[in-house]
């Protein structure tokens, strides 16, 4: 198996197509899971962010919905790192992750988790670079050194 090689492009050199298939996945979702919440997040979201060629999707549900949610998930996209799922009705906390195959894309990675728990955060990272131009030109700085640099994973 060949090293993975750290490679990032202008969010907007592939706008068009995340954009294409958030909005396929986000249908494909709703269509089965109606009272979801669905936010495209990650660095493809934001304008003049650097990103890896994926599209980070989070899906937020009332902790009375999750476990129907998992169910509904399973079927339509492959469950990955079940090792740090959490699920809790007592203290309503709730995270799986999920993952689609794509040829163009480098990956489409589905975070569900429960509405207001802990790990309902993506989108704040996702608002917070889409203000605040420091940290967004941190954040690129940051990508740049690890430009053409193998992942190191784990």
């Amino acid at each position: 198996m060949s090293e993975r090689i750290c490679n990032f492009v202008p969010q907007e050199s592939i706008k068009k197509i995340v954009d294409e298939k958030y909005q396929e996945i986000k249908s494909m979702i709703l269509s089965t899971l109606p009272n979801v919440e669905i936010e495209h997040v990650g660095s493809s979201a934001v304008k003049g962010v650097l990103t890896k060629k994926d599209l980070d999707i989070t899906v937020r549900a009332e902790i009375s919905e999750f476990q129907k949610c998992i169910d509904a998930m399973e079927k339509m996209f492959k469950a990955v790192h079940k090792d740090v799922w959490q699920y809790n009705k007592n203290t309503s906390e709730g995270m799986a992750i999920f993952t689609k195959q794509d040829n163009y894309l480098e990956s489409i990675d589905i975070m569900l988790v429960v509405k207001g728990s802990r790990f309902d955060e993506y989108h704040i990272f996702r608002e917070i670079l889409e203000k605040d131009d420091c940290v967004r030109q941190d954040y690129n700085a940051l990508k740049k050194a690890y430009q053409g640099k193998p992942y190191k994973e784990g």
